[in-house]
Order: C-alpha cells, then structure tokens, then sequence
C-alpha cells in the first residue's frame, strides 16, 4: 500500500501539469534574476545621473557669475574697442553655455524620468514575480 502510495505521489509529480509549474517556477527565477541585475544597473545609473546634476548646478553658478562680471564689465569703465571685442566675443561664449547647460539640463531630465519609468517597471515585475 505504500509503495502504491509513493508511485502515484511520483506519477502525479512527473504530470504535464506538475512539469509545466516547475517550468514557470525556473522561468520565474530568470526572470527575477534579470530583473535583479536591471535593477543593480538603475542603482548605478542614478548615481551617474546624481553626478551630472551636481555637475549641472556647478555649470549654472558658474554661468551666473560670468553673467554679472560680464554686465558688471560693460558698465563700469568707458569701453575701448578691444574692451568691446572682448566683452562681445565673452558674451557669445556665455550664450553658447547657456545654450549647452539648457540642452544638457534637457537630456538630463529625459533621463532621469526614463530611469524612473524603468525602475517602476522593474519593481513592478519583480513583485508580481515574488506573489508566484
């Protein structure tokens, strides 16, 4: 009787549809590895992202302090023609980085929103591969 009991337990585990839960278990377990390693890779570039914004704000204070020297150097004396040379050609490179640090700024929000959209999309998942 028992014998007959421990060929039907191993019968019923050697079923379609005992092979195909182990099937989705093992896929399940991929998966939550993948997403695992997605999710080490969002760490990672968060804290690149992280970076860039302090390299962003840095560019901006710098941006400022160009900004007031360049007014403050148009008003104070009385301009010469390469005071006026200089003082125009430094006002083209501060659009120029005003341009860039706007253009920058840009690509940094682009990215960091999709990093987020991502990381929801991981988390999510990761979740409902946990509830399985």
């Amino acid at each position: 009787m028992i014998k007959d009991i421990q060929t039907n337990i191993q019968n019923n585990n050697s079923s379609p549809t005992s092979q195909q839960v182990n099937n989705q278990g093992s896929e399940a377990r991929d998966i939550k590895r993948e997403v695992d390693s997605y999710i080490e890779e969002y760490v990672k570039l968060d804290t690149e992202l992280d970076e860039m914004k302090v390299s962003l704000s840095n560019m901006e204070c710098l941006l400022s302090s160009a900004t007031s020297y360049l007014k403050e150097a148009r008003t104070t004396t009385r301009p010469n023609k390469v005071k006026s040379s200089l003082l125009h050609s430094l006002h083209k490179a501060i659009s120029k980085l005003k341009s860039r640090h706007a253009s920058l700024n840009a690509c940094y929000t682009d990215a960091t929103s999709s990093l987020e959209k991502a990381y929801a999309a991981f988390r999510d998942t990761n979740t409902s591969l946990i509830r399985l």
